[in-house]
């Protein structure tokens, strides 16, 4: 896109990018954790997975606080010619880019770039304010602030699609779509196939997809078993692929814990997708809705950074366990026409300080009672905008 790209034209692409428009909906609260990080510490990593604005909100704090013409800004994604190949070839773009007036700099996307934790742990000693945007690299040091998408819902596209409408201005599905399945298919070559070990994209594609439509507590060596009736891969390179997927924020694991014997059964986990469109677009848009469901409601437990487990009391397995926090125990059963008479009943056998049997709607059930003591029946929308704190 930028042939010939001078050291000079590469700060203005990346000043032009900086100033270019912020999307509006981006989480006060995060903006406010940010800054008072900021303020204590002067310097921060921002992470997330890809496409929840953690740039956005950055620019919205510089926005307010009048501070984008005091700061530099690099975006190694911007760097197409790869002219920031080292921490010298940095080096020299910070210091052409600051002037008397410099107050912050934020890099982004910078993992790539050679010996960059050495040459972080130089700039940090400046008196600049440091705002590091990345996924992959930990800095043991600085405080992480991870960005989560933000529980403005609209139930009836965020099953499927996951703020679809901020995504996309079309209101043509398959536009949607594609669109989606793009942003997905950059994800993954971004987080997985770019960054880690992984040479065959398209048996790695096969393997997540095939987690995903496990929804069972299940070991990895059950899943590989089951994976290579149709499948040659071995399971290291089977794990491996797992494990890189979860440290690139894209799936979360849940081991199930025993209320009987209070404690967690080891090697008996299920995973969850952090952006339901993630795990809708692998699987080409076709994933049960009863999967999405329970795929939302545990994006919505992870928000609140519960700790979170599936729960199992004799016999009956139910979708999540909440163990102590602020307001005690929460035992969630995700439930369906057909099940919600056995489900009402086994859960009020359970022991937890709250209890939700979550229905995709009540309407088809016409139930006339809804809340057992401590056991509420309830929409998957109003489970949605309810307030756990």
């Amino acid at each position: 896109m930028y042939k010939n790209t001078s050291l000079g034209e590469l700060i203005q692409i990346n000043k032009d990018f900086i100033n270019s428009e912020v999307d509006k909906k981006v989480n006060i609260e995060t903006i406010k954790k940010i800054v008072k990080t900021l303020n204590a510490e002067k310097k921060v990593i921002i992470s997330g997975m890809d496409f929840i604005w953690k740039l956005d909100t950055i620019k919205s704090i510089l926005i307010k606080s009048n501070s984008l013409e005091n700061t530099v800004y690099f975006n190694k994604r911007l760097d197409s010619e790869n002219i920031i190949k080292n921490w010298d070839k940095l080096s020299e773009y910070i210091n052409k880019s600051i002037n008397k007036n410099t107050k912050i700099i934020v890099l982004q996307n910078i993992w790539e770039i050679e010996n960059i934790k050495d040459f972080l742990k130089d700039l940090f000693k400046t008196n600049y304010k440091i705002i590091i945007i990345w996924n992959d690299i930990k800095v043991s040091f600085i405080k992480d602030i991870e960005i989560k998408q933000m529980l403005k819902w609209d139930i009836s596209k965020e099953l499927y699609y996951w703020n679809i409408s901020i995504l996309s201005n079309s209101t043509n599905s398959n536009l949607n779509k594609l669109s989606l399945s793009i942003k997905k298919d950059k994800i993954i070559l971004d987080n997985i196939f770019n960054l880690k070990a992984v040479k065959n994209i398209n048996l790695y594609n096969s393997t997540i997809s095939f987690l995903s439509k496990i929804d069972d507590f299940i070991s990895i060596r059950e899943i590989h078993e089951d994976f290579i009736k149709n499948e040659n891969i071995a399971i290291k390179t089977f794990t491996d692929y797992i494990d890189y997927t979860e440290q690139s924020k894209i799936i979360e694991k849940i081991p199930l814990y025993d209320l009987k014997s209070n404690r967690e059964i080891k090697y008996k986990n299920k995973y969850f997708f952090l952006d339901n469109w993630i795990l809708n677009s692998i699987n080409h848009f076709r994933q049960t809705k009863e999967r999405l469901i329970k795929n939302l409601v545990f994006i919505k437990l992870y928000y609140y950074k519960f700790e979170i487990f599936g729960g199992r009391f004799w016999t009956y397995e139910f979708d999540f366990y909440i163990k102590e926090n602020n307001c005690g125990t929460y035992a969630i059963k995700v439930s369906n026409q057909e099940n919600f008479k056995r489900d009402l009943a086994r859960l009020k056998k359970v022991g937890a300080t709250k209890k939700y049997i979550i229905l995709e709607n009540l309407e088809d059930l016409k139930i006339k009672k809804k809340v057992y003591d401590n056991l509420e029946i309830i929409s998957l929308e109003d489970f949605i905008k309810k307030d756990l704190d």
